[in-house]
Order: C-alpha cells, then sequence, then structure tokens
C-alpha cells in the first residue's frame, strides 16, 4: 500500500487494444473519437478501491468505458489529459432489414422526466457514428439520424459497417461521495444522465470536490451537477453540448460553490424548456455562490441562472453572450452582486417585457448591478416585480444599479426598465431601488417606443433621470461607445436578429388596442349602414311572388 498523499501510477492492463483516431477540438457543434487504447471494463474503479485516502492516482491515456464511484478522498489525474471517460460502448453487431440496420443488443432503459420543449428531450438514448452524434427521431429514421424500437434495439439508415458506432449505455460518468476529492485533466462523454442530474454527480457529503480542467460533453441531463455539497470548485474546464444544462447545482446545504474560469458554452441540446431549467449553469437554494471569469456562450436558455433562495451570489468578471434568453439571471432570492461583467447578444429567443435582458433581476432584493457593459441584448437591464409566493414576500427591495454602460440598436427593447405587473412597492421610496449614473447609446434619436420605465414607459432620457432608477443617466457619444466596445472584445455591430421572434408586451398590447378599434369603427359603420337601409320606404308586395323585391 502506498502511504497518504502519494502518486499512484496506473499501468495499462492485459490486452489493451490500439490507439483510435485522434480528436477533433471539441466544440458546441462537435463530438470527438476516442483517443487513446480501450482499456478493460471495471479497470478504473479497482484502481479507485485499490488506493488508499489521500493518494493521488494518475490515470494513462485511454478510454475507460465504466460508470466510477469515489467513497474516499483522493485525487484522479489524467496523465497529460490524454484519459477519458465514457458512457458508451462500441456496438459492432448490426443486421441490415431493407434499409434499414437494427443493433443485436439492445439500450438500457434510462430515467427520465422533465419539461420539455421538443420531443427529444423525453429520449436519453444517444448514438456517435465516427465520434458524431446522430439525431434522434421518434421512428423511420434518415441518413444522420437514429431511432429506438419498441425491443429497444437501435434502427439507423445510415450503413455502420467499418465505421464506429458508439451507444450510450450509462446515465453517469462519476459519482463522487465523499469529501477532499480532486478530479483532473480528465475528458467525459457520452451520457444519459437524468434531467437535474448531472453525468459527474456530486452528492451530499463530497464537500470540497474540486474538479479542475476536464472536458465535459454530451450528457442529456446536466455535465456536472453540485447536490448539496460546501465548498466545492469547478476551475478552467469546458463544458459544451450538455442535453439540459452545463452546471446544474442547489440543494440544501450547498454553500461556496466557486464556477471560475471555464468555458460552459451550446448547452441545452436535447431541447428541455428553457422557462422550466436548462441552459448555461442554474442553481436554486444555494448560498455563496460565485461565478467568476467565466465564458457562457450559445446556450439555449439563460446563460448563468441562480434561481429560488439563493443567498449572496456573486457574478463577476464572466464573458456572456449569445444565449437565447438572459444573460444573467438573479431570480427570487436575497443578496447578489453583478459587476464587471461583459454581456452582448442575448434574451433574443424571448424578447417579451424585459425577459430577453443582458442582466435580469426577478422578484429578488439587496442585488447591486454595476459596472457592466451590456450591448445589443434584446433588454438592456430589467428589474421585475411579481407576485410570486414566495416566503418573506414578494417585493424588490435594495436593489441598485449603477454605472452600467447599455448599448442597443433599434432592434431592443428596454434599456434599463423597472417593471411591476401587481400592486407591488417596488417604486416607493422606502424600497430604496435606484439606478444612478448609467451610460447609453442608441442607434436611433429619441423619441422610440419605450426605451426605459419607472413606473411608467418612458421614451427620453430626461423624463427618466427624473425618477429614482435613472438619476445620473447620460448618453455616450459614438465614439466613446466605439471605444467602449472594442476595449472589450464585443463587436462594433449587432448580428441579424432571429426572425419569428415572440412579440414584446407592449407590441401585443398596442397591436390589440389597434385592432379592437378597427373593429369598432367597422361595428359602428355597419350600425349607421343598417338605420339607414331601415329608414327607407317599403316596397310594396308583388303578389305574384309573394316576396320582396
Amino acid at each position: 500500500n502506498s502511504p497518504p498523499n502519494s502518486t499512484l501510477l496506473v499501468g495499462l492492463p492485459t490486452g489493451a487494444t490500439a490507439a483510435s483516431p485522434e480528436p477533433s477540438a471539441a466544440s458546441p457543434a462537435t463530438s470527438t473519437a476516442p483517443s487513446g487504447p480501450e482499456q478493460a471494463p471495471g479497470a478504473l474503479q479497482a484502481l479507485v478501491d485499490a488506493a488508499p485516502p489521500g493518494a493521488v492516482v494518475v490515470i494513462p491515456r485511454g478510454v475507460y468505458r465504466e460508470e466510477v464511484t469515489v467513497d474516499r478522498p483522493l485525487t484522479l489525474r489524467g496523465d497529460g489529459g490524454a484519459a477519458e471517460i465514457r458512457g458508451s460502448d462500441i456496438w459492432p453487431g448490426w443486421r441490415a432489414n431493407g434499409r434499414i440496420w437494427q443493433s443485436e443488443s439492445a439500450v438500457p432503459s434510462f430515467s427520465g422526466g422533465g419539461s420539455c420543449r421538443e420531443p427529444r428531450c423525453a429520449w436519453p438514448e444517444q448514438v456517435f457514428v465516427d465520434g458524431q452524434p446522430l439525431a434522434q427521431v421518434a421512428a423511420e429514421p434518415t441518413t444522420g439520424q437514429f431511432s429506438v424500437d419498441q425491443d429497444r434495439r437501435v434502427l439507423l439508415a445510415d450503413d455502420p459497417t467499418g465505421r464506429l458506432v458508439e451507444v450510450t449505455v450509462r446515465e453517469r460518468w462519476l459519482t463522487v461521495e465523499a469529501a477532499d476529492v480532486t478530479v483532473e485533466d480528465l475528458a467525459m462523454r457520452h451520457a444519459a444522465s437524468p434531467p437535474q442530474h448531472g453525468a459527474l454527480q456530486a452528492l451530499p457529503g463530497a464537500d470540497r470536490l474540486t474538479i479542475r480542467r476536464v472536458q465535459l460533453s454530451d450528457a442529456h441531463g446536466a455535465l456536472v451537477s453540485f447536490q448539496g455539497v460546501a465548498g466545492a470548485s469547478l476551475i478552467s474546464s469546458d463544458l459544451t453540448r450538455g442535453g439540459q444544462l452545463g452546471v446544474h447545482a442547489g440543494g440544501e446545504g450547498t454553500t461556496d460553490l466557486t464556477i471560475q474560469g471555464n468555458r460552459i458554452a451550446g448547452n441545452n441540446t436535447e431541447g428541455f424548456d428553457s422557462g422550466w431549467e436548462a441552459g448555461g449553469l442554474k442553481a436554486a437554494l444555494a448560498t455563496n455562490l460565485r461565478v467568476i471569469d467565466n465564458v457562457v456562450d450559445g446556450n439555449d436558455g439563460p446563460g448563468i441562472w441562480c434561481d429560488i433562495d439563493c443567498n449572496n451570489f456573486t457574478a463577476s468578471g464572466n464573458r456572456v453572450s449569445g444565449n437565447t434568453r438572459a444573460g444573467i439571471m438573479f431570480e427570487i432570492s436575497d443578496g447578489a452582486t453583478v459587476e464587471n461583467n461583459i454581456v452582448w447578444e442575448n434574451g433574443w429567443g424571448y424578447p417579451t417585457w424585459g425577459w430577453g435582458a443582458g442582466v435580469l433581476i426577478s422578484s429578488s432584493s439587496n442585488a447591486t448591478v454595476r459596472d457592466n457593459l451590456l450591448a445589443w441584448n434584446a433588454d438592456g437591464i430589467s428589474v421585475v416585480s411579481q407576485s410570486r409566493d414566495r416566503p418573506g414576500g414578494d417585493a424588490v427591495r435594495g436593489v441598485s444599479v449603477l454605472d452600467n454602460t447599455i448599448i442597443s440598436d433599434a432592434m431592443g427593447g428596454f434599456m434599463l426598465a423597472w417593471l411591476q405587473d401587481w400592486p407591488g412597492s417596488m417604486y416607493a421610496a422606502d424600497s430604496k431601488n435606484v439606478g444612478a449614473g448609467n451610460r447609453f447609446w442608441h442607434e436611433s434619436p429619441e423619441p422610440t417606443e419605450c426605451r426605459f420605465e419607472w413606473a411608467d414607459c418612458l421614451d427620453r432620457l430626461a423624463a427618466f433621470s427624473e425618477t429614482p432608477g435613472g438619476s445620473g443617466s447620460t448618453y455616450l457619444p459614438d465614439e466613446a461607445a466605439r471605444v467602449a466596445l472594442a476595449e472589450t472584445g464585443v463587436p462594433a455591430h449587432p448580428i441579424p436578429h432571429p426572425t419569428g421572434e415572440a412579440p414584446r408586451l407592449r407590441t401585443v398590447l398596442l397591436a390589440a388596442g389597434a385592432v379592437g378599434l378597427a373593429a369598432l369603427a367597422l361595428i359602428a359603420v355597419v350600425i349607421v349602414l343598417y338605420r339607414r337601409r331601415d329608414r327607407r320606404p317599403k316596397q310594396p308586395r308583388d303578389s305574384s311572388t309573394g316576396g320582396d323585391r
């Protein structure tokens, strides 16, 4: 046995196969073929079980197709970053049935659930051919697709002969049950994790877990989940193509979690309802969550979302772009600092009534939003007050929006809006909600629709500056706006916005009002014409026909 804190160099098992092709660079749209020799089933779990508490287990390059549980303090370190855990197995056995190829093996039954926007979100199965994911359909697959028949056999339209076909057969890569575990320099791919669970799962008791320099991709639910742990951290890692989420966190006892220096991109590939729970990162019931210096890009849903009884939340130094819902969202919670973030091109998947904001504070209190640059978002900064039936009340109190730079094109909605749709007290002086020193640039001259809101829609900055939510507001000169974008690496111009987006609430109300007025006018015209016709003298009845002329 090795002494505590020693290093275990793990040898290759007998009968390891030849290396597969080297992987391509990971991205939100691609997967990779395996790199390194195929390891014997159970090899990694055996190494973990044999290691004494406190040991450093160095894992040589290779592919470990197994689910591993860590139940003691250890460091798992991939040697050279070329060790992988995969939730899929290689399936060589296929038989032709007309134009369709059917697998000889059957897929295990997996856990499901969740709220779906697309049918595929209810299907945890996964198939990869030569490292590329196939799209699952209900039946009758065509090229690039697969389905699962009633016997849970995989059906392919593409001939699998001579190709590497991997089918996911496990829900998790790694479950951490013990405190003081470190996982670093590993790749993990292909898992049928249930929604709201991670393929890399930290369970209560896994306190001070450190996950560092890992590559996680292609899980059905979340890539990683921190459930009821204290003092954990996710650092300098790459998380792409999570079926529901990149990072899931929360539950009683989730405290002092740090998410720092990661790339969280291209998640919610399975079409979960992003208003329920999907996107880049979502946490709930978390205290002292710190999300710092991450790149959060291209997720289908909010980029960073702390929801339901988050306390003392910090989002700082992040670059958040291209997420279909709000860039950074703090909801039904108390205590947040959102500062020094660069946030652009978010919210265009749901640009309605301020929900498409770069930064959104929703039915929460004691939040400070300061020194952020926001550009080309569907809305700039929104503070929303609604009746949400949460403990402690629903009123928005102690929210400060200070010294932010907000840049918008003509398609954008609110630049800074304090929005309330119930008889709350957000606008009351004793609620201590303030906005001050914010700087704006808009490509169109005033007035244009609702640029601002404080108790009412305001289309001029001068009027907004007279409210507590817009004190000291100024417009940026064109050159200052250009410099601000250039210095932060934000594109100087917005990308073309998607077509078919949801209409803004005010637009809907205006359109409905116009339609209503037009209908009333038409009714009035019909009534006038009818009355005029009714006043005409009656023509004599023609006795030969028995009818009116």
